[in-house]
């Protein structure tokens, strides 16, 4: 089976954009996720269905998203769905970017409580079921992930953005200059940059296949020795037979979350 990339547009965008990315990805399947999800609790569903019957057909499944498309694929997915992630210009704290849209309109909590809706006058409806949503949906993620953010990003702040990745161990880099909306030469031109570098260094973690497990001992001779070497009061020099055989006994009885018991 090929990997595959998914693309989540953000607002405005269209599953079309993903035709950026194929070059990025020559050995791998890269697709549009052309979602209709305006809200995270309805992300939840679509997201979750779209990406579980991705995730039955590859091996690896990788997630490119941008701005709106990241905050609601945080909301919606998890690391049995996606192996690593690539955000783009992400919204990450939908909490606090209401709350700025809110100073900006000079609208109050209470007013947006009483009116439960109110429209701006820069193109956002202002949504007091959705601020209440995401203050009881914090963000869970434990996927592997690489942000990339425009230095002038007016969506997310630099604090909100470096907190996230301190939080989350994400790989964080900042476009100097940059805004939220990636469209110069220059600005595309770091992206591919930016991605092409990041794929480079990505480390793919899987199960071992029961052939490779004569591997996985050679590993684990190395590791053995090293730890003899190091603390010879404390481990043994030598791999013995016994020990070998853990792993195939391991293999075939995995623990109860489908993995591996310790060896």
């Amino acid at each position: 089976m090929k990997d595959l990339i998914v693309y989540v547009h953000g607002k405005g965008g269209s599953a079309q954009e993903a035709e950026h990315y194929k070059s990025l990805f020559p050995k791998d399947e890269v697709i549009g996720f052309d979602y209709r999800s305006q809200t995270p609790w309805q992300a939840k569903k679509e997201f979750f269905a779209f990406f579980t019957e991705q995730r039955g057909r590859c091996e690896h499944l990788t997630l490119v998203a941008n701005s709106i498309g990241a905050f609601f694929a945080l909301s919606s997915l998890d690391e049995t769905l996606v192996d690593r992630a690539y955000f783009i210009s992400p919204i990450l704290d939908m909490e606090n970017l209401i709350c700025n849209m809110m100073q900006w309109s000079n609208v109050t909590k209470q007013e947006l409580a009483e009116k439960r809706e109110i429209a701006t006058n820069f193109g956002e409806t202002l949504s007091w079921e959705y601020l209440c949503y995401v203050r009881k949906h914090p963000i869970i993620w434990n996927v592997p992930t690489c942000i990339l953010y425009g230095e002038h990003d007016n969506m997310t702040s630099i604090e909100t953005v470096s907190a996230f990745a301190k939080l989350h161990h994400v790989d964080l880099t900042v476009i100097p200059g940059g805004e939220h909306w990636f469209h110069t030469e220059e600005q595309m031109q770091f992206l591919d940059d930016w991605m092409k570098k990041e794929e480079k260094q990505a480390v793919t973690v899987r199960y071992a296949e029961l052939p490779e497990l004569p591997r996985v001992n050679e590993l684990r001779m190395m590791v053995s020795e090293l730890h003899a070497e190091g603390r010879p009061d404390v481990f043994r020099v030598g791999f013995c037979e016994e020990l070998q055989h853990r792993v195939y006994q391991a293999f075939e009885s995995p623990g109860a979350d489908g993995g591996y018991r310790d060896l």
